[in-house]
């Protein structure tokens, strides 16, 4: 596995079930789906 630099590195992990969490205490739990260049990212 060769490593990417920035948000292209997340490229693996798009279509994978993720948690986040927040810093206002709440959970997300979803997909991702896409990034772009910017690191805005899509659950």
């Amino acid at each position: 596995m060769n490593y990417m630099p920035g948000t292209a590195s997340l490229i693996e992990d798009i279509d994978k079930k993720h948690l986040v969490l927040l810093r206002d205490g709440r959970t997300l739990i979803g997909f991702l789906r896409s990034i772009d260049q910017f690191g805005m990212y899509w659950l």
